[in-house]
Parts: structure tokens; sequence; C-alpha cells
């Protein structure tokens, strides 16, 4: 029987500053010696989304299903002691209300229970996700005050316009609402090139580090294991065969 393309596609090994990444075939990312004898992501005892596991190394290990380039599961090994990285400052400009600086600067986002935004004059009660004629996910706000028609679109000028903003649900069922308001271009520009300049800092940190081993395929584990497996199944029938030329001889001297 031939087999399917994906089973002939070689695992993928990447190695990063910060960690490994494997992509493969379960079979192939347990010749590595990760999650040996466990159920992957989306079969049928496994876990839905993530495993979470540690590799023979000792280093975590979060296992979930992919279709890069036909691999279907990937492995992201994060290694330990590594220095932590700078956060923009959280606060608590109002009250219930979280505010940090978005990901990559361009905008504040403000997370909150839509009354505490609504009193705080960020969102009203009528543009939120939800409300009638309102779209159910996401609503874009224009800095004028008016919504946006439409799919939210980052190619709109105006939609990502100093003072417009965007409103979703943090979560699909969650009370908490995430209201992104957009700053000014040189306010984002200042704000990428103070991350920039951490992000270089904490690289230099992490490349000082001494480099762990990497993994390599343990094809000979595989085949003991096979070759215990089989063993222990020919003693079983051994046993069996054995009970039941017994079970006859007793049965024979009672009649």
């Amino acid at each position: 029987m031939s087999q399917s393309k994906t089973s002939q596609c070689a695992a993928k090994y990447n190695c990063d500053v910060a960690g490994e990444s494997i992509w493969g075939t379960k079979e192939q990312i347990q010749a590595f010696g990760i999650a040996i004898g466990q159920a992957f992501p989306g079969e049928p005892s496994g876990p839905k989304r993530q495993l979470s596991v540690r590799d023979p190394r000792g280093f975590k290990v979060k296992i979930t299903r992919t279709y890069w380039r036909g691999q279907p599961f990937a492995a992201d090994i994060t290694y330990p002691n590594l220095p932590v990285r700078s956060k923009p400052p959280e606060s608590e400009p109002f009250p219930g209300v979280r505010k940090r600086e978005g990901d990559f600067g361009g905008c504040d986002e403000f997370r909150g229970k839509a009354e505490d935004l609504i009193a705080a004059g960020l969102v009203l009660a009528t543009q939120l996700p939800g409300a009638p004629g309102m779209r159910k996910t996401r609503v874009t706000i224009l800095a004028d005050g008016s919504v946006l028609e439409g799919y939210y679109s980052n190619t709109i000028p105006a939609a990502i316009s100093a003072g417009a903003k965007s409103v979703e649900r943090a979560s699909p069922k969650s009370a908490t609402f995430l209201v992104s308001v957009h700053v000014d271009r040189a306010e984002r520009d200042r704000r990428e090139s103070r991350q920039e300049i951490a992000r270089s800092a904490w690289l230099h940190e992490v490349r000082k580090l001494p480099r762990p081993r990497k993994l390599t395929p343990c094809f000979e584990v595989a085949v003991a294991e096979q070759a215990s497996a089989a063993e222990t199944a020919k003693r079983d029938a051994t046993f069996q065969s054995l009970l039941g030329k017994l079970i006859q001889l007793s049965t024979g001297a009672a009649s």
C-alpha cells in the first residue's frame, strides 16, 4: 500500500534564539522522544487544540495541529531560564478598565466590561458589537464618531487614523470587551523605536546563553519498544495456550 504524501514528508526541525520547532507527523515527533504514548490534539482521546508536555531534556513543549507545508503537527519547544522581556506598562485610568499599549505600538487597548467602558466614555452602548444595527463581532468607529460600514480593513486610511477605534469581545463568550484606539503616526513611530531597542537588548542577552544540545530522532528506542511489546505478546500467547491445556485436562479428569 502506498504511503500518503504527508507521511512521505521529512520532519522539519528549526532552531531559534528562544527555542526550537518541529513540524511533522505524530510518529516523527515522537521519534524525538516527545509525547510518546500520548494522544495528540484532535485525536479521539487527546486534547482539542494543544498538548503540553516536556521533551527528553526537560524543556516545555506545546504540540498543536498545523498545516504548514503539509505537516499535521507542530511541536514548539521553549528554552528555560530566558531573560524576561520588558512589557509596556499597564494602568487603570478608569474604574474597572485596564489600559496597555498594543503589541505593535499603533494603538492603546482598553479592556473592561461594557458598563465600565461606557462610563469611561470610550464607547456608546449603541456601538457595542451585537447591538441593533451593529456587526456581531467587531465594530469600527472612525475619529469623527461615525461607524464604518461593511467589513473592517486596515487598507482604509480613516480606519487606522488617530482617534479611530475598534470594539470587539475579548473572547467569543466573554463579558469583557476590548476597545483599541489608534494613536497618531509620530507616537506610533516613537513606540516602535522603543520596542525595537528593547527587543535588540533582549536578543543580545539571549545570544549570550549557552545553546542546548539538539534533539535527535531516537528510532532505536522505538524499535526496542516494539521488540519488547512483541516479546510480551508472545509470552502472553504462550501462557494462554498453557492455561487452555490445563483447563482441558482439569475438565477431562472431572468427567
